[in-house]
């Protein structure tokens, strides 16, 4: 049962000391979140760190601007542990049991599941991102929603949604993303890494012989395609020059019922290739 984001909101306002913590391989929203609530933390001018044992790699760092972060916890008797964007101890890793064990706890999560419990919690999961919930609590806490609070609650937003496309968007995710441009969130470096994975994707796929790449390809989560070729890199007698090409969030459609089946190959998996039935024609 959920608690009240009133009761959450007097939680934390009672606490001196407090210790933040989100999953491991934390993606956009788990950095969002966490940090978006961190920052509410010390405005409120409380003793406060957040925990995190994975490295950021130079992407993510450029995204969130700043780590603050802790790898080791510090033995601390904190007064409220509050974790974000986890729905289970085992997301926890090796802080799981530092967590269980708080004297209270406070659980602000937007999936389904409630294997993690909490003296408190509060899961929606009918948000989009868990920094949907953080961006409720911070309304309901009268934080000052400064620059830095509504930039993160952007990069989680907007890397749970996808960029507003995956299927758990609704009529509040775009009402949140709103009210955090409007508090001048800095949307450029979603724009700056969205450029940079078409540029990884452009290099990797001209240093083989693919005509394709996806950015999952390259481990990264979004809907980007690169396609292009040499004539000489084609395989067929037929083909022309394909020129480099970036898509976001594409999409197809048949043109028509005719199809081929020509050997393909992934570069993925480079030394195998197998029989594929295509659509001759499609509209992009």
């Amino acid at each position: 049962m959920n608690s009240s984001l009133k009761e959450i909101s007097q939680e934390i306002k009672n606490a001196k000391s407090i210790a933040i913590f989100t999953h491991k391989n934390p993606d956009l929203d788990a950095f969002g979140s966490s940090l978006a609530l961190y920052y509410a933390c010390k405005q409120l001018g409380k003793y406060v760190d957040v925990f995190l044992k994975d490295d950021i790699n130079e992407r993510n760092l450029k995204l969130i601007g700043e780590n603050p972060y802790k790898n080791d916890f510090t033995g601390k008797d904190y007064d409220l542990m509050i974790s974000t964007d986890i729905s289970s101890p085992e997301l926890l890793g090796d802080f799981a049991d530092i967590f269980c064990n708080g004297r209270r706890k406070i659980v602000l999560d937007h999936h389904s599941s409630d294997n993690l419990k909490g003296d408190l919690t509060y899961r929606k999961p009918n948000y989009s991102s868990c920094s949907e919930v953080v961006n409720s609590l911070i309304k309901t806490m009268k934080i000052d929603f400064t620059e830095k609070i509504a930039s993160l609650i952007f990069i989680g937003l907007t890397g749970d949604t996808n960029s507003f496309i995956n299927t758990n968007v609704n009529a509040g995710s775009f009402y949140t993303a709103y009210k955090c441009v409007k508090a001048n969130a800095d949307i450029t470096n979603i724009n700056d890494d969205i450029i940079d994975t078409i540029e990884d994707l452009k290099a990797t796929l001209e240093d083989g012989v693919g005509v394709g790449i996806a950015a999952p390809q390259i481990g990264i989560n979004k809907r980007i395609i690169v396609v292009g070729a040499k004539k000489e890199n084609v395989r067929y007698n037929d083909a022309e020059d394909i020129p480099l090409t970036a898509m976001i969030n594409p999409k197809w459609e048949k043109s028509s019922d005719e199809t081929d089946i020509q050997f393909e190959a992934c570069l993925s998996v480079p030394s195998i290739a197998g029989k594929v039935e295509r659509f001759k024609h499609i509209t992009l």
